[in-house]
């Protein structure tokens, strides 16, 4: 077998210990949470060479009201939720009226 594997796109992978964030309020646990990203490449940065890391966050759409998962019937961000009857009321209350401009209006 004349094959060759070649090797690339190492890596090393920090999770932030989100445990560490005392908050429900989402907005202040994410900027906690960046920040304490921030500050562990720049610890590290400070103590090993050759670092070329910067924070990455990964990020899922959830319901602010159940925090599930953001799931529509159409499978679209911006179609009709099913996760729970709070993002439901409140996407129908968005939506326009039908039948608003039709014929003569």
């Amino acid at each position: 077998m004349n094959t060759l594997t070649v090797r690339e796109n190492f890596r090393v992978v920090v999770d932030v210990d989100e445990k560490l964030t005392f908050t429900k309020d989402l907005a202040e646990r994410e900027r906690l949470l960046q920040r304490r990203a921030e500050q562990i490449v720049s610890d590290i940065r400070r103590h090993v060479d050759g670092i070329l890391g910067r924070p990455r966050v990964l990020s899922d759409l959830v319901c602010r009201f159940c925090g599930r998962d953001w799931e529509t019937e159409n499978g679209i961000a911006t179609g009709t939720p099913v996760c729970c009857d709070k993002a439901v009321s409140e996407w129908q209350a968005l939506q326009p009226e039908s039948g608003q401009f039709g014929v003569g209006a």
